[in-house]
């Protein structure tokens, strides 16, 4: 399923927070809430994460970023594949 525009801006606003340190600001699910007791899980997306034993939430997008980005932590670069929203 194509993401809206406004889904890839959020993701690009998550991605530069993160990047100055602020961390994701936006909901990982970015659409309407589901009813009480209808949860669909947390979602699967594919992106960069933290290659660290004790992993930060920082999970830019590929699209941004095609290379790898380096963690500012381990000095090792991020990991490309599934993360848990």
């Amino acid at each position: 399923m194509a993401r809206s525009v406004l889904e890839r801006q959020l993701d690009t606003l998550d991605d530069r927070m993160a990047t100055a340190g602020f961390g994701i600001v936006t909901r990982a699910a970015k659409g309407m809430p589901t009813l009480p007791g209808n949860s669909p899980g947390r979602p699967v997306v594919h992106r960069w994460t933290c290659p660290a034993a004790h992993p930060c939430e920082r999970l830019p997008s590929a699209e941004l970023y095609p290379e790898a980005p380096v963690c500012a932590m381990t000095g090792r670069p991020l990991v490309y594949g599934r993360a848990r929203l």
